[in-house]
C-alpha cells in the first residue's frame, strides 16, 4: 500500500469496514493475508482531503468451499 503524499498516514481494515482517521490499523509494514479478506485502505494528512477508499478482495479457495458447505 503506498501514497505519493509525503508524511501521509495510511489506515486500513481487513473486515470490510471503511477506515477513518480514528478507525482501522496504521499501515507500517506489509500485511500478511492468509485467508479470504476484504482489505480497504485510505491515506490521511492533516489539512488535506483524504484519498478515495481503495478496496481489494482476496479469495482463498478453501474458505469459499467451506462457506458453501455450511449454507
Amino acid at each position: 500500500i503506498t501514497t505519493t503524499t509525503p508524511s501521509a498516514q495510511i489506515r486500513f481494515t481487513t473486515d470490510g469496514s471503511t477506515p477513518t482517521a480514528t478507525h482501522g490499523s496504521l499501515y507500517t509494514a506489509p500485511i500478511k493475508i492468509s485467508r479470504t479478506t476484504v482489505l480497504r485502505a485510505v491515506a490521511f494528512k492533516s489539512g488535506m482531503t483524504t484519498t478515495n477508499v481503495d478496496t481489494q478482495s482476496y479469495f482463498f479457495l478453501d474458505d469459499v468451499i467451506l462457506f458453501f458447505v455450511f449454507l
